[in-house]
C-alpha cells in the first residue's frame, strides 16, 4: 500500500470515529478497513499499469487486393495453397523452402491433405536442419520433392527450411517438375521457363528478388497449365 496524504486523513477520521467502540472492538474494526483500503489502493495500481489508450485501430491487410489473387484464389480453391489461420492467407510473406517443397508436393501428386506428409519423428530426407522448425511436420513432401530432383539442398545435410527462395530459384524448381532437367543453372532454367510462359502475369520482379506467396502463387498457377516434358498439360 501506499501511505498518500488522503488514505492517512481517510484514517485518521475512521480511528475518531469508532474511538467510543471500545479499543478492543476498534482495532478489530480498523483493521478490516485498512485491510479494504489496501486492497484498494493495488487494484487501481494493477488497472493503471495494465490500461492501455491507444487512438490507433487494428490493421487490416487486405489480401484480396494482391495482384495475384486470382492464382491465389484458384490454389485454394483446389485446396494446393492453404491458410495461416483466422482466416488469413499470407499471400505478402516471403515463401519459404518448406512451403515451396508442400506445394510442389501437392501439384506432382494431388495429395493435397497434409496429414499424407507426415511422417512422425520419421526422417526420410537426407536433411538434418529440419528438426525443431514448422518443417518437422512435413519429412514426407521434402523428401519427396528432393528425391524427385525438383529441390535441391545446400549441400552438407542442409535443406534451409525457412529459407526465402528467389524468383530464378522458383523458376528452377517450377520447371523441374514439368519435367525438364540439367538445364544450365540459372539461365537455361529461366529461358525454359519463359519458353513455357511460367512468368506469365509476373510484373516488377527481379529474377534475384525473394518472393512473396503471392508470386510464388502465380508461378504454380502457371505451371499446372504449362506443357510438361511429355507434351502433355
Amino acid at each position: 500500500m501506499i501511505y498518500t496524504r488522503g488514505n492517512l486523513y481517510r484514517f485518521a477520521r475512521i480511528k475518531k470515529f469508532f474511538y467510543h467502540k471500545g479499543e478492543t472492538e476498534m482495532k478489530k474494526i480498523l483493521s478490516l478497513i485498512l485491510a479494504l483500503i489496501m486492497m484498494l489502493s493495488c487494484a487501481s495500481m494493477i488497472f493503471a499499469d495494465d490500461t492501455v489508450i491507444t487512438d490507433e485501430a487494428p490493421v487490416e491487410v487486405d489480401e484480396t487486393a494482391s495482384a495475384y489473387y486470382e492464382a491465389v484464389q484458384f490454389l485454394v480453391a483446389y485446396d494446393i495453397m492453404h491458410g495461416k489461420g483466422e482466416g488469413v492467407l499470407g499471400v505478402y510473406d516471403d515463401i519459404q523452402r518448406y512451403e515451396m517443397a508442400l506445394f510442389m508436393g501437392r501439384i506432382l501428386t494431388g495429395w493435397t491433405d497434409d496429414t499424407t506428409w507426415e511422417d512422425g519423428i520419421l526422417n526420410s530426407s537426407e536433411f538434418t536442419d529440419l528438426a525443431g522448425t514448422a518443417a518437422e511436420k512435413y519429412y514426407g513432401a521434402i523428401s519427396y520433392v528432393n528425391q524427385k530432383g525438383v529441390i535441391e539442398g545446400y549441400g552438407n545435410g542442409k535443406f534451409g527450411p525457412t529459407d526465402g527462395i528467389t524468383y530464378q530459384d522458383a523458376l528452377t524448381m517450377a520447371v523441374r517438375a514439368l519435367g525438364y532437367n540439367d538445364l544450365a543453372y540459372p539461365w537455361g532454367y529461366i529461358e525454359t521457363a519463359i519458353n513455357l510462359g511460367l512468368d506469365d502475369g509476373i510484373t516488377g520482379v527481379l529474377f534475384t528478388d525473394t518472393l512473396k506467396r503471392e508470386v510464388v502463387a502465380q508461378i504454380i498457377y502457371n505451371t499446372l497449365f504449362a506443357t510438361n516434358k511429355a507434351g502433355t498439360t
